[in-house]
């Protein structure tokens, strides 16, 4: 009888020891349910550096109980894989969810570190994670010069062919083109001089026509050899400004032909005697001077264009 009661005791004692080990093996498995656990990702598809959500449904806690907000980096879980921004544990009566912010920095199925949060700990929670390319390997390739279009090389090379005889053109023609350039301007002053003296000629022959002379003896020669020595001193580079009537004579002061140099000297030397010495001059005597410089002007053609 005895032996009986303490078989019986022995048997409660023993379910007493099993009904403990799934009361412990129910806690356990609550407590680690992870891997088996409802997760929905947020976007359904991620590829390498997007910000993702993955929401985990867990066992609720007391109603009444405020979300729990782990947003503190060193207290996040690291991993090579991905980086964690923020976890949040919302439990709402007998339901509840974790919810955990991330960004992959692999390909394929990517582990999630294990996380812990309140009385919840979830393990081997995976996510998979595109590749914005065609493999999907999860290999980084090698880096790699950038692409170049078919033939760029050859338009480098080509460009800077042209920019190399355009250079050797213009040092070429730049040679020849600043004593063309020069040449041109030279004669357009020397057309510009020929015109200012020959409007100075017209206007004076208008002043002495009529029965009253506008202009005064000395007035006329004044503006004539004034003109005259801006004329000779364009052509022949020289100031004759300077130069006086004597040294009009001299050769080696002002290179002009005999004819030239002694109609020079003539005209200055009936200049000084009317402006200077009170000389008269009639009307027909200027008139004739202005007809001689007419002549002297057109038969003074202008300086040959020089070339190399």
């Amino acid at each position: 009888m005895r032996r009986r009661c303490l078989g019986r005791g022995g048997i409660l004692r023993g379910n007493t020891r099993f009904i403990g080990v799934l009361a412990l093996c129910a806690a356990l498995g609550r407590a680690a349910y992870a891997q088996e656990a409802d997760a929905l990702l947020i976007p359904a598809r991620i590829t390498i550096g997007d910000r993702a959500r993955l929401v985990v449904s867990v066992p609720g806690g007391a109603s009444g109980q405020g979300p729990l907000i782990l947003d503190v980096q060193e207290r996040l879980p690291q991993s090579k894989d991905m980086l964690i921004h923020r976890i949040e544990l919302e439990t709402k009566g007998e339901a509840a969810q974790v919810i955990i912010d991330f960004s992959p920095f692999a390909v394929g199925m990517v582990a999630l570190p294990p996380i812990v949060i309140g009385p919840h700990s979830l393990k081997n929670l995976r996510v998979r994670v595109d590749s914005v390319l065609h493999d999907a390997s999860g290999i980084l390739a090698p880096e790699a010069p950038p692409l170049a279009a078919p033939g760029t090389i050859s338009m480098i090379f080509a460009g800077l062919i042209i920019l190399i005889l355009g250079v050797l053109g213009a040092m070429l023609g730049g040679r020849r083109a600043i004593p063309a350039i020069g040449s041109f301007r030279e004669r357009r002053r020397q057309k510009n001089a020929y015109r200012s003296f020959r409007r100075l000629l017209d206007n004076l022959s208008g002043s002495l026509g009529g029965k009253e002379q506008l202009v005064s003896p000395g007035a006329f020669f004044d503006s004539l050899t004034r003109e005259l020595r801006d004329f000779l001193s364009l052509r022949s580079g020289l100031d004759c400004h300077a130069l006086t009537t004597e040294e009009f004579r001299n050769p080696l002061a002002l290179p002009l032909e005999g004819d030239r140099r002694e109609f020079v000297c003539r005209l200055l030397s009936r200049s000084d005697d009317v402006r200077f010495g009170r000389a008269p001059a009639s009307t027909e005597e200027l008139e004739e001077i202005l007809g001689s410089l007419r002549a002297f002007l057109d038969g003074w053609p202008l300086k040959p264009r020089r070339t190399r």
